[in-house]
């Protein structure tokens, strides 16, 4: 266990230090691993790893990352409880995305008027220091295109996704697809159907487009796809 985790912080951390150099770029971590670490799926539970994972894309302005953080600092959960924090990373969700400001309202009526007052100048501080405008044109939700980042990303998506996590096969079917490896997209969509999270309102899986493939290529993928066994989570 102890090899495994240290194996996944390699994998994780190798590519951070080049996707943190990309300003307002958020890393694939937000949708994938700190979710993983934070929910126990095919990772081993850890709040304060999910919490890593989630704020440094938060602190380059990734919107869901900040609202975690928001949850976080309500809740106490990882962290100290501190409803002014809670209120400072709601404030910044919501800059960017509208569907956060029900949080930032809810959160202002648990601290005074003079502590929303300081958080404000905090949030604006943070939105003219950060938030340039190469940075404001970047669609919410946006990937690294680096092809370091890229790549190894790539490499930590299919550690999971062999060892059987869904969401990884789901995200590398994804990835594979736009990365035009339509062989490999197409396996991966095909093992991530056969998972009993899949539902239809979750496995639309752009992988699965075989416009690109030969007949004989497509019954060779099946096949191999149908006798396909997971990794155990130990396995290197």
């Amino acid at each position: 266990m102890k090899f495994k985790v240290a194996l996944i912080m390699a994998f994780l951390f190798s590519a951070s230090r080049v996707a943190d150099a990309e300003n307002c770029v958020p890393g694939i971590e937000t949708s994938i691993f700190a979710v993983l670490y934070e929910s126990g799926e095919g990772l081993p539970q850890d709040l304060s790893m999910a919490i890593r994972l989630y704020r440094p894309n938060a602190e380059r302005g990734e919107p869901y990352s900040q609202f975690k953080m928001g949850t976080f600092y309500e809740q106490g959960k990882g962290v100290k409880q501190s409803r002014s924090e809670a209120y400072f990373w709601y404030s910044l969700a919501a800059y960017r995305d509208k569907q956060y400001i029900a949080n930032k309202k809810s959160a202002a009526k648990k601290i005074s008027a003079e502590a929303v007052a300081r958080v404000d100048k905090r949030v604006n501080d943070f939105i003219r220091r950060y938030y340039t405008p190469a940075c404001l044109a970047i669609p919410t939700g946006k990937q690294s295109t680096n092809p370091h980042v890229v790549g190894e990303n790539l490499k930590r998506l299919r550690y999971l996704a062999e060892r059987g996590v869904f969401r990884a096969q789901r995200e590398l079917t994804h990835e594979l697809y736009q990365a035009q490896d339509y062989r490999d997209a197409l396996f991966w969509g095909l093992i991530a159907l056969r998972s009993p999270e899949c539902r239809t309102s979750s496995c639309e899986l752009i992988g699965l487009n075989t416009h690109y493939l030969t007949r004989a290529e497509i019954d060779a993928i099946q096949l191999k796809a149908k006798e396909w066994k997971p990794l155990s989570q130990g396995a290197r």
